[in-house]
């Protein structure tokens, strides 16, 4: 029995490096653990990472009467500040690199791999520059 991952190491394919056991025999594949290499946890990951944020945006004002009952209305305005800042600037990163995983195959097509890392971490480095000034422009 062979593992078939398809890629290539020492010169020799997967394909033909069967997968052994301590004692010699075959190793099975385990069903359940094929669901943990979906390619979709990377974008589930990030979107359920900006709604969690936004969650805790929506309730941070009664959150902090919870933890302190004599917090006044500018502590509570205070920490809402604080999340939105930090739920904004995780939004745009997060939408910089779903922007950036969109276009990236168009963008480096037949360019060498050394010059394709640094023109996608340029390319997303200037599109979180740029919604940040954005969304400082807005704020002024």
């Amino acid at each position: 029995m062979q593992k078939e991952l398809g890629s290539t190491w020492g010169g020799k394919s997967e394909q033909s490096i069967p997968v052994l056991g301590i004692d010699g025999y075959p190793v099975r594949r385990i069903r359940w653990l094929t669901f943990w290499y979906w390619s979709g946890w990377q974008y589930l990951i990030a979107i359920g990472q900006v709604l969690g944020l936004s969650g805790v945006y929506l309730i941070c004002g009664p959150l902090i009467r919870w933890f302190d009952p004599t917090a006044g209305v500018l502590d509570t305005g205070i920490l809402s500040v604080c999340v939105l800042s930090i739920l904004v600037m995780d939004a745009m990163v997060v939408s910089a690199w779903l922007l950036l995983r969109l276009v990236q195959g168009e963008l480096t097509k037949g360019i060498s791999s050394c010059l394709k890392a640094k023109i996608i971490s340029g390319t997303f480095w200037g599109l979180v520059l740029l919604s940040f000034f954005g969304f400082w422009v807005l704020l002024s």
